[in-house]
């Protein structure tokens, strides 16, 4: 495509990711669109970001860095927005990369469609694992009335409408300007889902196409993903952000309330607890013996809380088990695990999304797993029908 198209600028917040970075601009500078610029801004790295995004700069005249103190990702991007020349704004992580084509096709959706964003779907990689993953809402054009009974929460927990990442979308600057520099720079919690769910359903226009083009690569940096008290507070603060936005509509409110349900489990287990042990599957006997299913975040989320609240977990298990176990991880295979006959009184489905887990289920119980020690997430706390916190 020639300089006759938009000025699209391609915003990349870096954070200690040396390691990825030259790929991931890579990436964006091989694209068939060719009218981009970059912006990088290096939010506080204290690894070779920085050195590195000042050799890209001086190799590509269409590439800009910048520095700032550590502040976040969102802070990073809006330092960059208002660097940004575009009239077009695409969002890229700076330890992710895009295929040839994914910009291309997003603009071209923009102005053959005259809609207000597109937004389109992702490649989740897990060691050798990609995965595709996309939104419940099918390839279209819609206004946002046709949209917004599924946008958050599509019926099925925890499966977005749209996907909630900041990334996998084209905006038009002039909108992105609104709703991101409004959002409270203290939340650093779904952040992403502060900017583009009032953006979202704010639009005259919204474009969903069927492109996986970007690669979101999960990186295993530490053991544990950490939770807390003052994880609670960042949801609770992103939750008050998102009601004021939608105080008068209830069915937005009723899926920011399942939106709130999904980051508290992703971010402190021990928030559901009232009377139990692991209230959020409706709680365990004192002493019980635990296998858990899952080594992703919230897998690592539920291993955590029962080292700490001294639970007695005698094996974690995950078909990714070779991934994990690099990652430093005491994860092991399914069939290792029944290999050892492990004693065990229940069996933890570790995984939010709630067709996954189903599908789990069913391969456990097909594996002559006791189907009556396998737990999942207490209805209560995923179903619309079944109320909420």
């Amino acid at each position: 495509m020639t300089d006759d198209y938009p000025m699209v600028s391609v915003l990349v917040p870096a954070f200690n990711t040396g390691e990825y970075l030259e790929k991931c601009i890579n990436s964006i500078l091989l694209q068939s669109y060719k009218n981009i610029e970059i912006i990088i801004v290096d939010d506080g790295s204290t690894d070779e970001t920085w050195n590195i995004c000042n050799n890209l700069q001086a190799l590509h005249h269409n590439v800009f860095a910048y520095r700032q103190d550590n502040k976040g990702a969102l802070e990073a991007r809006n330092y960059a927005l208002k660097k940004a020349s575009g009239e077009y704004i695409v969002w890229v992580d700076s330890d992710d990369y895009i295929e040839d084509d994914y910009i291309e096709a997003l603009v071209q959706t923009m102005i053959c469609d005259q809609s207000d964003i597109v937004c389109c779907q992702l490649t989740y990689s897990i060691g050798d694992d990609d995965r595709k993953i996309s939104g419940t809402i099918p390839p279209g054009i819609y206004n946002t009335e046709q949209i917004k009974n599924g946008v958050l929460f599509s019926g099925v927990f925890f499966e977005h409408g749209i996907l909630p990442h900041g990334v996998t979308k084209l905006y038009k600057r002039s909108l992105l300007e609104k709703f991101t520099f409004s959002v409270d720079p203290d939340i650093r919690i779904g952040e992403d889902a502060a900017v583009i769910y009032p953006y979202i359903l704010n639009c005259n226009k919204v474009s969903i196409i069927d492109t996986y083009g970007y690669h979101y690569i999960q990186r295993q940096t530490s053991a544990m993903k950490a939770v807390g008290n003052n994880n609670v507070e960042g949801v609770k603060k992103l939750t008050s952000y998102l009601r004021k936005w939608f105080s008068e509509d209830k069915t937005i409110q009723n899926q920011i309330d399942l939106y709130s349900n999904y980051l508290m489990m992703l971010k402190n287990i021990a928030y559901f607890d009232k009377a139990n042990l692991l209230g959020l599957y409706g709680g365990i006997k004192k002493n019980s013996k635990l296998i858990i299913y899952g080594a992703g975040g919230f897998g690592q989320n539920i291993y955590n809380y029962c080292i700490g609240h001294r639970v007695d977990v005698v094996a974690w298990i995950d078909k990714n088990s070779l991934y994990y176990k690099q990652q430093g991880l005491n994860v092991i295979s399914l069939e290792e695990c029944k290999r050892l006959n492990i004693d065990y009184d229940y069996l933890v489905v570790a995984v939010l999304n709630e067709k996954i887990s189903d599908a789990i289920i069913v391969d456990l119980i097909q594996e002559k797993m006791d189907r009556k020690k396998i737990i999942y997430i207490s209805p209560q706390y995923i179903s619309l029908e079944k109320g909420n916190l």
